[in-house]
């Protein structure tokens, strides 16, 4: 008798219903492409804070203290212009307590930002990541989901 292809039905329904918002994001970044306006914004102020961060190597996860970093991200809207902020996070350094200048962006440093000229506030950093990192990281989760799906389970003895 042949083993069934579908080894977990329940890692095959949550792949399937994470394709919704897949789907949406796919669609709400390509239509942002579409109508979205390129302009240059500045980094008006960076902050940090303390937090506890995770990497993981193999399968073990290590915890850690790190401090995070933040930045405010002016732009001026084309025509009318308005001045319109957003607020970016990236990687952390660890331990607590870095200082600012240790942050791989600086106040006054240039970036590109893309807007929606019928939202303001949908606004993202002009690059692959900014743009695209929540599609990407749900179709890894997707993806994750569906390869357990035809996955067999380890023996545990």
């Amino acid at each position: 008798m042949d083993a069934p292809l579908i080894k977990n039905k329940f890692s095959l329904v949550i792949a399937g219903i994470l394709t919704i918002p897949l789907l949406y994001f796919i669609a709400d970044r390509i239509q942002l492409l579409h109508v979205g306006v390129h302009v240059d914004g500045v980094v008006e102020e960076v902050t940090a804070h303390n937090d506890r961060c995770s990497r993981r190597s193999g399968k073990h996860t290590t915890y850690y203290d790190c401090t995070k970093y933040n930045a405010i991200i002016g732009f001026n809207t084309l025509p009318p212009p308005i001045h319109s902020t957003f607020e970016l996070s990236w990687w952390s350094e660890s331990w607590h307590n870095q200082p600012v200048t240790y942050s791989s962006r600086q106040k006054w440093d240039l970036t590109k930002v893309i807007y929606d000229p019928k939202k303001i506030s949908r606004v993202y950093e002009d690059t692959l990541w900014g743009i695209w990192w929540v599609p990407i990281m749900n179709l890894v989760m997707q993806l994750s989901f569906f390869g357990w799906a035809f996955s067999e389970e380890k023996k545990k003895y």
